[in-house]
C-alpha cells in the first residue's frame, strides 16, 4: 500500500475526477484507517451466527492493523469461522462497510456424552466440524429435517459406523425436498450394530413414542416403509411406547406400557 503524506494528499483531493484523485479515492475507500472507532458496520445473511459477534471482530481487526485493512483481509479473517461459507465485503465512504454472508449448511448433527455433559456438534457437507456446545443451547434452532446421530457401536466397529452414517447423509441430502416430512419426524438416529456384513440403527420418532430398530440398506424403500410406520402410529395415536424392527421383507412390532418402560 502506498503511503501519501499529507500535503500531497491535500491536493489530490481538489480534483476528483483526474487520475490521481481517483487513486486517492481508493486509498481511503478500500482501506481503512487504524482508529477503529465510529465505524457503520452492516452484515447480512446471519442464520446462526450472531452478527454482533461479527461485528466486534472486524473492529478489532481495525483497531490492531495499524497499517489499515482491506475488504479482502476482511472476508479472509471472516471465513476463518468453520460456519461461514463465503463474504462479500464492500467498504464505502463515511466509514461505512456492508458484509453479506453465506453461512454452510449444516449437514448433519451429532451428540456425545462428555463428563456428564451433552455436546452437541454440527458438521459441514465436508465431515468439518462447524460448531461444538452444550446441547441445550443449540437444539431449538437446528433445521428438523436434518439427521442426528448418536455413534454406540464397539470401537472396533467405528470404520464401519462411519461409512453407514455417510451412507444415510447422502440419502438425507438425495430425498430432503422430496421426503421432508419424513425427515422432520425423525429425532434422532442411533447407529447401534455394525460391522461388514450387516448394519441395525434405530430411528427415534420426534413426536411419537417410539423408536424403529432397521436391518436394511438406507435407501428410498427404506424411507416409504418408514413413513408407513409414522402414518399408523399417527392414526393409533399412540399412548404405549413401541417398538418397531423393520426388516428386509418383514417386521415385527411390540409394545410397552410406560410404566414399564421406566422401570426399564
Amino acid at each position: 500500500m502506498v503511503t501519501l503524506d499529507k500535503r500531497k494528499i491535500l491536493l489530490l483531493s481538489g480534483s476528483l475526477f483526474s487520475l490521481a484523485g481517483f487513486f486517492a479515492l481508493l486509498y481511503f475507500f478500500y482501506f481503512l484507517k487504524p482508529s477503529g472507532t465510529g465505524w457503520d458496520i452492516v452484515i447480512k445473511g446471519c442464520k446462526h451466527l450472531k452478527d454482533q459477534e461479527l461485528k466486534e471482530t472486524v473492529l478489532y481487526l481495525i483497531q490492531t492493523e495499524k497499517k489499515g485493512v482491506s475488504a479482502e483481509q476482511i472476508k479472509d479473517t471472516l471465513i476463518l469461522n468453520p460456519r461461514i461459507k463465503d463474504a462479500f465485503v464492500k467498504i464505502r465512504p463515511g466509514k461505512k462497510i456492508l458484509i453479506e454472508l453465506t453461512e454452510k449448511e449444516t449437514v448433519y448433527a451429532a451428540i456425545s456424552n462428555t463428563s456428564g455433559i451433552s455436546v452437541f456438534k454440527e458438521y459441514d457437507i465436508n465431515d468439518n466440524l462447524m460448531s461444538e456446545s452444550d446441547l441445550s443451547e443449540n437444539i431449538l434452532y437446528i433445521d428438523s429435517k436434518v439427521p442426528i446421530f448418536y455413534l454406540t457401536v464397539p470401537k472396533e466397529n467405528k470404520m464401519y459406523a462411519q461409512e453407514l452414517k455417510r451412507d444415510i447423509i447422502k440419502l438425507w441430502q438425495k430425498t430432503k425436498d422430496k421426503y421432508g416430512f419424513i425427515w422432520q419426524r425423525i429425532s434422532e438416529i442411533e447407529i447401534s450394530s455394525v460391522n461388514k456384513n450387516h448394519s441395525i440403527f434405530n430411528i427415534y420418532s420426534a413426536d411419537l413414542p417410539a423408536r424403529i430398530i432397521l436391518e436394511m440398506e438406507p435407501n428410498e424403500k427404506m424411507l416409504q416403509r418408514l413413513w408407513s410406520v409414522f402414518y399408523m402410529l399417527e392414526k393409533q395415536k399412540a399412548n404405549k411406547w413401541y417398538d418397531i424392527e423393520i426388516y428386509q421383507h418383514y417386521a415385527v412390532t411390540r409394545t410397552r406400557d410406560f410404566m414399564a418402560f421406566a422401570g426399564g
